[in-house]
C-alpha cells in the first residue's frame, strides 16, 4: 500500500503569503519614510523706479518623489501692500514624479519714493504627498530711491613716528528715511599697507537723517626720505544708497626732507671752505711736506657737509648724490659727491664733494639732491 504526505504544501503556501505581506509592509514603510518635505525659499529684489520687477520664489522638495506632489500658494502682506507695492498672486503647483523645484513669480511695482525696505510673503497650503518644512517664504523689496554717496580725497603729512589719522568723509546727496550702509576698503597705490598706512576694511552706517560720516586710516610715520605716496579707499556693498563717487585717494606727504647742517662757519648755517684740507688721526704716518703738495687731480679743495635722513639705497654710489652750488656770481654747478657715509650714533650723513675750479669767492648757496628730492638751502663761504 502506498502512503502520501500532504502537509508540506500548505506550509509552503503559508510561508509565501507571510513573505509577501512582509514585503508589502516594508514597501509601505519605505515609501512613507521617503516622502519628501516641501519649503519656500526667500527672495530679494530691487524695486526699480517704474514698471514691474519679477520676484521669483522657489518652492522646493527636499528630494525627488515617485509620486505627484501638489500644493496651493498665495501672497500675503508684510510691510509691503498688495496693489501698491506688489501684485497679489495665488494658484496651485503640481510636482510630477522626479521634479524638485517650481518657481512662483510675483510682480513688484517700481516707484521713485524713498522708503524703507519692505516685505511680503508667499504661503503654501493644502500640501499633498509631502511633509511641510517651511510653509512661508519672505520677499524683500529693497528700495533704490535713496540718496547717492560720495567719498572725498585726503592729504596728510606723514610724521616721523607713531601714526596720524587720514580722515575720509562720506557724504550723502540728501537725508534718507532708512539706515544706509557702505563698505570702505583701502587699496595700495604707491604707498604700501602695513609700512606706510594701516589697512582698513570697515562698514560705515548712516542713521536716518544723517548725511555725513567719517572714518580714519592710520598713516605710519617714519624718517625715510621718499616721494609722496598714495593709496585708495574704495566703496562697495551699498545698502539703501547708490555710489556716485566710489574712490577716495589718500596722499601721504613726506616730511623727511634733507637738512644741510652747516654751523662751523662765522655765521649760523655757514661753513668755511679752504684751498686744501689735511685730515690726520692717531696713529698716522708722517709724510714729508713735499708729499702734502702732491694731491690727486681735482682734490685740492674738498668740503664736508652733513645731511639728515639721507641714506644710499642698495646699488647706489656716492655719485648718485648731487650737490647743487650757486656761487656769488649766480653761476650754477651740479657736483656729484665723492663720498657719502652715515655718521655713527646720529641721524646724520657726511657728504664730501669737490669745489669746482670756476667757483667765485664769497657766499655760495648749497642744496643736496637725492632720490628725487632737494634739501633746504644752506651756505658755504668760499675764501680766496
Amino acid at each position: 500500500m502506498t502512503t502520501h504526505t500532504y502537509t508540506s504544501v500548505p506550509l509552503r503556501i503559508s510561508l509565501v503569503m507571510i513573505s509577501a505581506l512582509l514585503l508589502l509592509a516594508m514597501s509601505i514603510n519605505v515609501a512613507a519614510q521617503q516622502s519628501p518635505s516641501i519649503s519656500v525659499r526667500d527672495v530679494v529684489v530691487v524695486e526699480g523706479n517704474s514698471g514691474t520687477t519679477q520676484a521669483t520664489f522657489v518652492v522646493a522638495l527636499s528630494a525627488a518623489s515617485s509620486q505627484s506632489v501638489s500644493c496651493s500658494f498665495a501672497t500675503a502682506n508684510g510691510t509691503a501692500t498688495a496693489g501698491s507695492d506688489y501684485v497679489a498672486t495665488s494658484g496651485a503647483l503640481t510636482f510630477a514624479p522626479g521634479e524638485v523645484e517650481k518657481p512662483v513669480v510675483v510682480l513688484v511695482n517700481g516707484d521713485t519714493v524713498d522708503e524703507t525696505q519692505e516685505t511680503f510673503f508667499l504661503d503654501i497650503s493644502n500640501v499633498q504627498n509631502a511633509t511641510v518644512n517651511s510653509s512661508r517664504g519672505t520677499g524683500f523689496i529693497n528700495d533704490d530711491d535713496g540718496p547717492t554717496i560720495s567719498i572725498n580725497d585726503v592729504s596728510v603729512t606723514e610724521g616721523n613716528s607713531g601714526t596720524k589719522a587720514a580722515t575720509f568723509t562720506l557724504t550723502l546727496s540728501g537725508p534718507s528715511v532708512e539706515p544706509i550702509a557702505i563698505r570702505a576698503i583701502t587699496t595700495p597705490g604707491t604707498a604700501t599697507a602695513s609700512s606706510d598706512y594701516n589697512s582698513t576694511n570697515v562698514v560705515v552706517i548712516f542713521q536716518p537723517g544723517t548725511v555725513t560720516q567719517t572714518f580714519d586710516v592710520g598713516i605710519i610715520g617714519d624718517t625715510n626720505l621718499e616721494l609722496n605716496e598714495t593709496f585708495s579707499v574704495n566703496l562697495s556693498d551699498p545698502f539703501g544708497t547708490t555710489i556716485a563717487d566710489g574712490t577716495g585717494v589718500g596722499t601721504i606727504i613726506d616730511d623727511d626732507t634733507l637738512l644741510v647742517l652747516e654751523e662751523s662757519g662765522p655765521t649760523p648755517q655757514q661753513a668755511a671752505a679752504f684751498e686744501s684740507l689735511l685730515f690726520t688721526r692717531d696713529s698716522f704716518r708722517v709724510k714729508s711736506i713735499a708729499g702734502w703738495l702732491n694731491l690727486p687731480p681735482n682734490q685740492n679743495t674738498l668740503v664736508m657737509i652733513f645731511a639728515q635722513n639721507l641714506r644710499l639705497n642698495q646699488g647706489e654710489t656716492a655719485a648718485d648724490v648731487v650737490v647743487n652750488l650757486v656761487d656769488a656770481n649766480n653761476q650754477i654747478f651740479d657736483v656729484p659727491a665723492t663720498d657719502v657715509r652715515a655718521v655713527a650714533n646720529v641721524d646724520l650723513t657726511q657728504v664730501i664733494f669737490r669745489l669746482p675750479d670756476a667757483l667765485a669767492t664769497g657766499t655760495c648757496k648749497v642744496t643736496i639732491k637725492a632720490h628725487g628730492q632737494t634739501s633746504n638751502i644752506g651756505t658755504i663761504r668760499i675764501t680766496p
